[in-house]
């Protein structure tokens, strides 16, 4: 992603843009695989890895989901 963003820039692109989009593809990389296994857990119904998703990312509604399964 870094060579795509420096190669942008060296064709002219504008750095504001070129910032966004290499902020951008960096953050689709970075949580695509987190995003797949939790949608595989919810598929399946694995309320653990669930949990585990909602407290390790801090994400509104974890409490409610560590309550319900006590």
């Amino acid at each position: 992603e870094l060579q795509k963003a420096l190669r942008q820039l060296q064709a002219g692109t504008e750095g504001e843009k070129v910032l966004e989009m290499l902020a951008r593809n960096l953050t689709n990389k970075l949580i695509h695989a987190p995003v797949v296994g939790l949608k595989k857990a919810s598929e399946t119904g694995d309320t653990q890895t669930i949990r585990a998703f909602t407290h390790w990312l801090n994400l509104p509604g974890a409490d409610a989901i560590e309550k319900d399964e006590t």
